[in-house]
C-alpha cells in the first residue's frame, strides 16, 4: 500500500505564523503591564516609607521634617529634609542620594493647611511633634496626571490626617470623596495616642531623652 505524503500549503504556514504571532504578542502585553504593575507597586511602597520615616523621626527625635516632590528630567525627586539638630546622626542617611520614581509619573497633593510652599514642589510637612501636619489626599499614578487619570492607570491614594497616624496606600474607587472627612476631636486624639505609643516601644531605652534634648 503507497501512502502520499501530506504537505503544508503556504497558506496553511501563513495562518500558523499568524497564530503564533498574535499569541506571541498578547504574551509580551501582558508581560510588560505585569512589570509596569511592580515597579508601580515598588515605588509606591517606596513614598510610604520615606513619609513613615518623615513621621518617626518628627515622633522620635522631635525634629521638623519635610518630604519633598519634584519633577525631573528622568523622573519624580524626592526627599527627606530637617534642620533640627538631633538628626546630626541621621544626616548621611537623609542626604544620600535617591533613585528617581519612573514608574510614578504623577503626584497630587492638595494640603488643607496653610503652610509653607516651593514652587514646582510638593512639600509634605511633618512639625511640632506632630501638632502641625500636612493634611490632605496624596494621590500617586503611573499617569503623568494623577487625578483624571484614563481607565488603564494606576492609582494608589495615601490620605494624610494632619496628625500622627498610620500611613499606608489604598485603591481609590469612584465614589472616594476629594477630600478627607472631618473626624471628631476624641477620635483624633484616641488616633495620635495609640500611633505615639506603637512609636514608643520601638525606641530603645536611652534614645528617647536624647531625642528631647533641646
Amino acid at each position: 500500500m503507497i501512502r502520499r505524503l501530506s504537505f503544508f500549503t503556504l497558506v496553511e504556514i501563513l495562518i500558523v505564523f499568524l497564530i503564533l504571532s498574535l499569541v506571541t504578542a498578547v504574551v509580551g502585553i501582558n508581560i510588560s503591564k505585569a512589570l509596569e504593575e511592580q515597579r508601580f507597586r515598588t515605588e509606591v511602597d517606596i513614598v510610604l516609607g520615606e513619609l513613615r520615616l518623615a513621621q518617626d523621626l518628627m515622633l522620635i527625635l522631635k525634629a521638623d521634617v519635610q518630604v519633598k516632590f519634584a519633577q525631573g528630567t528622568e523622573g519624580i525627586n524626592y526627599s527627606i529634609e530637617t534642620e533640627s539638630q538631633t538628626t546630626k546622626n541621621w544626616v548621611n542617611s537623609l542626604k544620600r542620594p535617591h533613585p528617581k520614581l519612573k514608574t510614578i509619573r504623577g503626584i497630587s497633593f492638595k494640603d488643607e493647611l496653610d503652610l509653607p510652599t516651593v514652587p514646582g514642589a510638593i512639600v509634605i510637612h511633618f512639625l511640632s511633634k506632630g501638632s502641625v501636619m500636612s493634611r490632605g489626599i496624596l494621590r500617586l499614578s503611573n499617569s503623568s496626571d494623577a487625578v483624571n487619570v484614563p481607565s488603564w492607570a494606576q492609582v494608589k491614594v495615601i490620605n494624610l490626617y494632619g496628625y500622627p497616624h498610620p500611613i499606608v496606600s489604598t485603591t481609590p474607587s469612584k465614589n472616594d470623596p476629594i477630600d478627607l472627612p472631618q473626624l471628631d476631636a476624641s477620635a483624633d486624639a484616641g488616633v495620635t495616642n495609640f500611633t505615639r505609643n506603637e512609636i514608643r516601644n520601638l525606641i530603645p531605652p536611652g534614645e528617647d531623652e536624647e531625642g528631647e534634648e533641646e
